[in-house]
């Protein structure tokens, strides 16, 4: 087992550690979680805790990989049901050992259920959460692969999104995004909420749109800049992008710019402060990301994190 230090990001508990198994299938931190899509998210459970804005008693967590994000979900919000999704079955066996070895000190023990599941298709009718945690892959597959493959199937999102209705979502790569916030609208409570984690590639009146044409109000809770993590094939697949749907994609180069990878607001944050934060960031496109990191740069993204609520009410 893998041991990852958690207490600065679960800041709760007596240990500090939490116990990780990994397989050849499975996408998480395996070294530290400072500088992973994770030190986002929790930053953003521990806000949803503190403000008591979105009490939590069932969260669903959608590709959840080694079962981490529902680790931290039952150390930091504390609800009495962990559901947890993923498309592989393998992923899914890991991740509920995973779950059920580090869920054991907090009080009362979450009741705990991973799936096998493609979005939200295996949560039975009439399913209600309060929290739904997404945080899936926005990388085109710009060649054929197999979600059973390896961990490379954890990066990639290729299947069609029928709701998608106009271009801008499917052209910046936001199309898996826009369906889970859809199939969400039917497993939500009437207080419920969606967290989405988004890599913050692409301009922020595009994020604004994906969220107004699923139906939300929403507001961004985290905003920070991550290290581009498998950076040949990930830049390879924007590259791709770029060409094919005629957009270009925002990167920094981390080693020509003044800026630290990390949480840089926390939120509420409106999209004028984001916007009034990267004004003076050198932006480049997929295209020159992967040529400087050819070159030994180190090249690096926005994240989001963002807090939904539908516009209607939902029964």
């Amino acid at each position: 087992m893998t041991k990852l230090m958690v207490w600065p990001y679960f800041r709760r508990g007596p240990y500090p550690y939490v116990e990780l198994d990994y397989n050849q299938h499975s996408y998480g931190p395996r070294r530290e979680i400072r500088g992973d899509w994770l030190e986002f998210s929790f930053a953003a459970f521990r806000l949803i805790r503190e403000t008591g804005r979105c009490p939590v008693n069932a969260f669903v967590t959608v590709g959840t990989g080694v079962g981490l994000d529902a680790i931290g979900a039952a150390h930091i919000l504390r609800p009495q049901h962990i559901v947890a999704l993923d498309i592989h079955e393998q992923v899914a066996e890991l991740a509920h050992r995973n779950i059920e070895h580090n869920v054991r000190i907090p009080e009362p023990h979450p009741v705990v259920d991973v799936l096998q599941s493609d979005m939200l298709t295996a949560l039975s009718p009439g399913f209600k959460a309060d929290l739904i945690y997404e945080n899936l892959p926005n990388i085109p597959a710009y060649k054929p692969l197999d979600y059973r493959q390896d961990i490379l199937s954890a990066t990639y999102f290729a299947r069609a999104v029928e709701t998608v209705v106009d271009a801008p979502i499917a052209q910046y790569l936001l199309s898996s995004h826009h369906d889970i916030l859809r199939q969400s609208l039917n497993f939500l409570s009437p207080t419920g909420h969606v967290l989405c984690s988004i890599g913050g590639r692409v301009p922020v009146s595009v994020l604004d749109h994906l969220f107004e044409s699923a139906g939300y109000r929403h507001q961004v809770l985290v905003v920070g800049l991550k290290e581009q993590t498998e950076a040949e094939e990930v830049l390879s697949g924007y590259r791709w992008a770029e060409a094919e749907h005629g957009v270009v994609f925002r990167f920094v180069d981390l080693d020509g710019a003044d800026i630290v990878p990390g949480v840089q607001l926390l939120g509420p944050v409106s999209w004028l402060q984001v916007e009034e934060l990267t004004a003076v960031w050198p932006w480049i496109s997929a295209h020159e990301a992967w040529s400087r990191w050819r070159q030994g740069h180190r090249v690096g993204h926005l994240v989001f994190a963002i807090l939904a609520h539908p516009q209607a009410p939902v029964c």
